[in-house]
């Protein structure tokens, strides 16, 4: 073989390499606390805790990451909803600094604000004000 035609063979490859992107969907859900109370979030059960933490406390003002995962080759934009499934055995419980109620729910898909750009999915659950009572 000519060092030509290897060349040209080892372009071609290389070539074909780059156009096989591996591409990857980020899925996120974070809690984003605007509120002027800090809330503490204690996730009960088989599954919860695996996923989310046992206890997650989001200062007022801040927001915290509570779950991320990836999913390899997924170009065919896989989606996740928002709303946190829960079985029998799994729980969320909410305290909030005064005794206070929070209104919106983890269950609830319409509850959470969405995003997607570019494989990556964002799902947070803004928490203000109106939503503590």
């Amino acid at each position: 073989m000519s060092s030509k035609l290897i060349l040209l063979l080892t372009t071609i490859v290389l070539i074909g390499l780059m156009g096989c992107e591996d591409k990857q969907t980020t899925f996120t859900k974070k809690i984003q606390n605007d509120s002027t109370k800090e809330c503490t979030f204690y996730f009960f059960g088989d599954n919860n805790p695996n996923l989310y933490g046992d206890t997650v406390i989001v200062a007022a003002g801040t927001s915290q990451t509570i779950y991320s995962y990836f999913e390899e080759n997924s170009s065919t934009n896989a989606v996740q909803p928002c709303a946190i499934y829960t079985d029998n055995n799994d729980t969320i419980s909410v305290e909030i600094v005064g005794g206070n109620k929070l209104t919106k729910s983890f269950f609830d898909n319409d509850d959470w604000d969405y995003n997607e750009v570019n494989y990556e999915q964002v799902c947070t659950f803004v928490i203000t004000d109106s939503d503590i009572q």
